[in-house]
């Protein structure tokens, strides 16, 4: 074996591709020919999602900054109390 071209060293293993690749090609896979059979109904469905991501966006922003230095509090049983503050960028 002294003319082989195998790699002498150690080798790394192929990663294998995670579960969640798995299950989310297919279903983009079947949402792009939803797209395509229903167009209008997927740009709705498109625009909605949108908006409604904004408005939680900007709800949960309104939020932390009415509250903006309050202290909260959190008991956990068996390990007390937790008392953190959030704070805006």
């Amino acid at each position: 074996m002294r003319h082989s071209k195998l790699p002498t060293g150690p080798v790394t293993p192929i990663e294998d591709p995670s579960v969640a690749l798995l299950l989310a090609l297919p279903l983009a896979v079947l949402a792009l020919f939803v797209a395509i059979s229903y167009p209008l109904q997927a740009v709705a469905l498109t625009v909605g999602a949108v908006v409604g991501l904004k408005l939680l966006q900007r709800s949960l922003a309104a939020r932390v900054r009415r509250t903006a230095g309050r202290v909260r509090e959190i008991r956990i049983p068996g390990v007390g109390t937790v008392r953190f503050r959030v704070r805006p960028r």
